[in-house]
């Protein structure tokens, strides 16, 4: 690895350490001490340069706008408190640097040799070598979240393109169209799907409400969360559908139309990977101080 690729990977790490998809708080000096001291100009550089390949993303609360204000290329926006996130895109690109770094130390040399004197036969001695490497162990590689996407085959336009964007924000969607292969018992995949999906997708619609199949479905992920084994039910409302199943009548919905797609599934996919949506606890008054410095 080169030396720009192995400070891409600390600053990877230290992101990552405030979990997946996470926002993790952040400021040059914290960062630079973290990543054993790199230089803040060679830092902001890297930051910049990963923000461009759209790897990561970066945010700062802004009392006056009462909003998060987002990293656009104005590289004084470092100068003060920021948060920081790894993207979808930038995690698969730093598992491949993860895996790199994994296969060069696994080839470096260590050791040393213990020469040990046999007593049994002779004066014969035995040359060994002892391993001193600080010894590496790869931590199991997180399976992303896999939603089951439950719904009506007359939606089948909407629910393509939304299991498409789904995996492209990192969650593993189970989509019917993908996973029944001609000659498939459709039950025996469907309960299948439903058992190895923590995640459940209600597309609710005029073509779905009258749907047996996905009824059924939707029954089968009630009983599973009731047993722990579903983490949550979400359900998505595509048209002008006025009815819902009572049993989800409490669970908060949430409504697609063409002009709020965008917003809406960022809000289904936060949902899924828990993202902190909160902005940070602080000291207003020192805020409002900064604001007026810059």
């Amino acid at each position: 690895m080169v030396p720009a690729e192995e400070l891409e990977l600390k600053i990877f790490r230290f992101a990552e350490s405030a979990g997946k998809a996470r926002w993790r708080p952040a400021d040059l000096g914290t960062l630079a001490n973290s990543l054993q001291s790199v230089e803040q100009a060679v830092l902001v550089d890297a930051l910049d340069d990963l923000y461009a390949r759209r790897f990561m993303e970066f945010r700062q609360w802004s009392y006056p706008k009462n909003d998060w204000v987002r990293y656009a290329g104005d590289r004084e926006y470092f100068s003060y408190p920021f948060e920081l996130r790894v993207t979808f895109p930038g995690r698969k690109y730093f598992e491949g640097l993860e895996a790199q770094s994994s296969r060069t130390r696994s080839t470096e040399p260590s050791g040393v040799e213990v020469r040990v004197a046999g007593k049994s036969h002779g004066n014969s001695t035995v040359t060994a070598k002892l391993d001193t490497s600080p010894q590496v162990i790869a931590a199991p590689a997180s399976a992303p979240p896999r939603a089951f996407v439950s719904h009506s085959g007359q939606d089948h336009q909407f629910v393509h393109k939304f299991a498409v964007d789904l995996c492209d924000y990192g969650v593993d969607a189970w989509y019917s169209q993908w996973e029944i292969k001609a000659g498939d018992s459709i039950p025996e995949r469907i309960g299948r799907g439903l058992e190895d999906c923590e995640f459940f997708i209600y597309v609710l619609s005029n073509n779905s409400i009258s749907s047996p199949w996905v009824q059924a479905e939707l029954e089968t992920a009630i009983g599973r969360k009731m047993a722990g084994k579903v983490q949550k039910i979400i359900p998505i409302k595509i048209d002008d559908c006025d009815k819902c199943p009572p049993m989800i009548g409490s669970l908060n919905r949430v409504t697609f139309t063409p002009e709020t797609y965008e917003l809406r599934l960022k809000d289904v996919v936060n949902s899924i990977l828990d993202v902190e949506l909160k902005p940070p606890v602080r000291n207003r008054l020192d805020q409002q101080k900064e604001e007026r410095q810059r």
